[in-house]
């Protein structure tokens, strides 16, 4: 278009220079406190793992959690006695349990001491805590802690336990207090069964018991080394599984994990005191490492998970224990750790950004189909690593290719937006701002012809406005004028309606132009019945300088009209012209004659009887019209009406009908009971009328129901 702006050659120079100064700028945000980019990836992480659902790894199921759940300490006391700990744990041995692992702490001595501590040696696999206080402290992220106090299990315990571990969740959370990570060891804590080597976990001691292997060829499997710092793995959180009750229980009297899922499944402390077994169970508990915690409401320590905002915390030390065993720890994008992940991180950003500029430089549509090929391809990626255990930065590259394209469609849009000035300061000024920014993308619709297209046309008009004028003064009667007109074109326009004119005191709209709306007549007849609604609110706060109450009269048509650009070359205004343009102002001022509200032709309604109630007025022959066009009257949206007119549209819809069989008697009657319901209704009272008349003089077959308007 002559006269437009050169964007192209100012395009083509911040292409150059822009992926320079924006890698900068994104390795900068990548590496700054407060790292936001790691914080959005642990939530991405967490819903990484609820969308994968069914496609999760289930729990491993020899592993199951003996509950001490609301039941049990009911019978037994918080805490159960130690004596009722050594006789579980004699029962479970009885059970063919493998191990036994006890997520809590027996620190200071107490009756039933001894029991426990040679019930633990007597089974030979049992693994015990001991107690560390932390103080907490954050760096990079992450929630650390540092050592305050440690506290041994009682005297004998940790002689008689296969191992004893230290408690991991807490020195592991991150900074939204998720645990997302598990420590296997604890280099600056000794082990208290060999003071030679680092702490494990609790976890870590109850994977090692139960699978055979020494601790210390854990820690090799793993790549610990006794100098390492807080070397973390991620944990692979297992698929979660709802548990049923024991058969011939109630699951209300249960608590904690026997009546919520869980990855592993979950049996009662009492069931494994009382026997009170399935054959599943007894089934479940042979050759098991069984981790004995705390599940009743209130004496648990709990923690967010990807699953639950109260997941016990000895769930987590099972799936650790689980992961340590089938070593599937979510693993970084390489060996080499967190260094080399941000390395490719950071490049597969700096990737983005370039690419993003190359896109760019081809078409509009183009350029955004590849970038959300890019992006749909980065996705993948992410989650067919995240499947296989494989964790990459997402977040940041994502955000390296959308936030440069942006800001570089931005360019884009400012640079080419001296050509779509021309479009805008030629049309601006006389047509609506969605046509303006429709021509503005299409500047091929600029002419003064038009389109047919199937519409809806709205007319509304105030009623007795005249009356009202002349008795107002003119400050007072145009801000009465700008307040409804104001409130009846909101209705329409957020029912998706284009407000084509004001005249004077009547409102034309149309629908589905200049933009395609495939339920046009749905939306006009809301839009109607709403604006008959802002009339109610506004009549409420009527001014008192209004000398009458307002009310509107609204008329609808639908049909294939001419739509575009009309009148001169010098001004022009987008709007429709055709005979249901026509049919919709007749309808607008038909209400006069009928006493209605709102008349819609029946190409209107008829589309929309779903979402509005009505009646049929009947079939109406308009001035200029030789056929007649079936008229409907809209009430209220569905489900809207009011008791009234409940009881009375069906009894209206069977005193039509008779009266359209001829049957001009009966019928009057019927309407005469539709205005006892409904006081004051205009179409049963033109009816009854009607039908009297008819009595007298019956008219032509043809012309029964037909009502001919001899005005506008």
């Amino acid at each position: 278009m002559a006269g437009s702006p050169p964007a192209s050659k100012a395009g083509a120079r911040f292409t150059v220079w822009f992926p320079a100064l924006y890698s900068l700028f994104f390795l900068f945000l990548y590496y700054a406190p407060p790292h936001l980019f790691s914080r959005l990836e642990e939530k991405l992480q967490d819903r990484l793992f609820v969308w994968r659902g069914m496609s999760l790894p289930t729990g491993d199921p020899r592993i199951v959690v003996v509950a001490l759940d609301d039941e049990a300490l009911q019978k037994y006391g918080f805490p159960p006695p130690r004596k009722v700990h050594a006789e579980l744990l004699g029962k479970l041995q009885a059970l063919g349990a493998k191990t036994v692992a006890f997520d809590m702490f027996f620190v200071n001595p107490r009756a039933g001491s001894r029991a426990l501590i040679d019930a633990t040696r007597r089974f030979g696999h049992a693994v015990h805590q001991f107690l560390i206080r932390w103080a907490q402290a954050s760096a990079g992220g992450t929630s650390h802690v540092v050592l305050r106090s440690l506290q041994r299990p009682i005297k004998g315990l940790t002689a008689a336990s296969q191992h004893v571990g230290y408690p991991n969740l807490i020195n592991v959370l991150s900074a939204d207090g998720h645990p997302r990570a598990a420590l296997l060891f604890y280099p600056y804590l000794r082990d208290p069964k060999n003071p030679s080597q680092p702490a494990p976990a609790f976890a870590a001691a109850a994977a090692a018991s139960f699978s055979g292997e020494s601790l210390q060829d854990l820690g090799r499997r793993f790549d610990f080394s006794t100098e390492s710092t807080l070397q973390t793995l991620r944990i692979n959180f297992r698929r979660w599984t709802t548990w049923p009750a024991h058969p011939g229980r109630k699951a209300s009297t249960l608590a904690g994990l026997l009546t919520i899922s869980s990855p592993y499944r979950p049996i009662s402390y009492v069931d494994v005191m009382t026997g009170r077994l399935s054959a599943d169970q007894r089934k479940a508990l042979r050759g098991a490492l069984v981790f004995l915690g705390s599940t009743s409401t209130g004496y648990y320590d709990h923690y967010p998970s990807p699953f639950s905002d109260l997941t016990p915390g000895v769930v987590y030390n099972a799936n650790v224990a689980d992961n340590i065993i089938h070593g599937d720890f979510l693993r970084p994008i390489s060996p080499e750790g967190i260094v080399v992940a941000a390395a490719v991180s950071c490049g597969a950003g700096l990737i983005m950004i370039w690419l993003s500029s190359l896109l760019m430089l081809l078409e509009p549509l183009a350029s955004t189909i590849l970038a959300l090929a890019a992006f749909a391809g980065w996705s993948a990626i992410a989650w067919l690593a995240f499947t296989r255990g494989w964790r990459v930065d997402f977040v940041a590259p994502l955000f390296a290719l959308t936030s440069s394209f942006f800001v570089q469609i931005s360019h884009r849009v400012f640079a080419e937006s001296r050509d779509k000035k021309y479009i805008t300061d030629l049309f601006g000024q006389f047509v609506s701002p969605a046509v303006v920014s429709e021509l503005a993308k299409d500047p091929a619709k600029v002419r003064l012809g038009g389109e047919k297209r199937e519409m809806t046309i709205l007319f509304l008009d105030i009623a007795h406005f005249t009356a009202i004028s002349e008795k107002m003064d003119p400050e007072a009667l145009l801000s009465f004028l700008n307040r409804y007109l104001s409130a009846f074109s909101q209705a329409i326009m957020d029912r998706k309606g284009a407000v084509d004119k004001y005249i004077g005191d009547c409102v034309m709209a149309f629908w589905n132009a200049p933009l395609s709306l495939k339920e046009h007549q749905t939306n006009a007849c809301l839009a109607a019945v709403e604006c008959q609604e802002a009339l109610a609110r506004l009549n409420e706060n009527l001014d008192r300088d209004v000398p009458e109450m307002p009310s509107i009269r609204i008329g609808l048509s639908s049909g294939v009209v001419t739509v575009g650009l009309t009148g001169s070359e010098r001004k022009m205004q987008y709007t429709t012209i055709g005979d249901e343009v026509n049919l919709a102002s007749r309808l607008e001022g038909a209400n006069k004659y009928f006493g209605t509200k709102i008349l819609a032709s029946e190409a209107t309604f008829l589309p929309a009887a779903g979402a509005v109630a009505g009646r049929k007025i009947g079939r109406v022959r308009v001035v200029g019209k030789g056929t007649p066009v079936a008229v409907y009257e809209l009430l209220a949206k569905t489900g809207s009406l009011t008791e009234p007119w409940r009881k009375a549209l069906p009894i209206y819809d069977g005193a039509l009908s008779l009266y359209n069989e001829g049957r001009y008697e009966q019928a009057a009657a019927v309407f005469e009971e539709v205005q006892r319901l409904i006081p004051g209704d205009g179409p049963s009272r033109l009816y009854a009328k009607a039908c009297r008349d008819n009595i007298q003089t019956p008219p032509p077959s043809a012309d029964i129901g037909v009502f001919n308007l001899i005005a506008k």
